[in-house]
């Protein structure tokens, strides 16, 4: 995929992305990368990373991922907190004709669901829950081979999942809060 108007983008193991900032003591995913399989275990490889990207350019890109992403995905998202994370999937939901306005972060809902003609998209705030949490709140009987599934703050939950399709490393760049580096990773099948 092509970097979005004028963003930056490299290709590759991400070598050159900037080192991660720890977020109100957790670990990110970013952080998890270094020094553990969780990525590789989840089956996921680098697939674009993009630097200083503004909101305009953010948005473009997830409507360009729309186009890709299917049905029964899973895609998690991560990031520091105001870091584009419920900005994408706004994007996402407006590129399948739903109206952004209607995307909320599911802070305290936990699980919001958006229905559009040919698609269904479920967006999970993971934030204050573990995997155990997950399992009681009903997300293992959700439809999810019919839906799109977007998990932010999958770092509380990676225990419950084998295999994600699409991973988002949002990040906040030290020098600026107008624009964001993003890798993704995408899954991909061995052989």
């Amino acid at each position: 995929m092509e970097g979005s108007r004028g963003a930056a983008k490299i290709m590759g193991d991400g070598s050159s992305c900037p080192s991660s900032k720890r977020s109100g003591g957790r670990k990110t995913i970013r952080e998890l990368e270094k020094g553990s399989d969780a990525i590789a275990r989840l089956g996921l490889r680098l697939e674009s990373l993009y630097h200083h990207i503004d909101e305009n350019e953010l948005q473009g890109l997830a409507e360009a991922y729309a186009a890709i992403v299917k049905r029964g995905d899973i895609v998690f998202l991560s990031g520091e907190l105001g870091s584009g994370k419920t900005t994408f999937i706004k994007a996402v939901a407006s590129a399948f004709n739903l109206d952004p306005r209607a995307v909320r972060s599911p802070t305290f809902t936990l699980i919001n669901r958006y229905e559009a003609k040919e698609i269904v998209l479920f967006h999970l705030d993971c934030y204050r829950i573990d995997a155990e949490t997950l399992a009681n709140i009903g997300y293992f009987d959700l439809p999810t081979e019919e839906a799109i599934v977007f998990i932010e703050w999958p770092e509380n939950v990676l225990s419950a999942f084998r295999k994600v399709d699409w991973l988002f490393l949002f990040q906040i760049p030290e020098d600026t809060m107008t624009v964001r580096d993003l890798r993704v990773y995408r899954h991909h099948q061995t052989n």
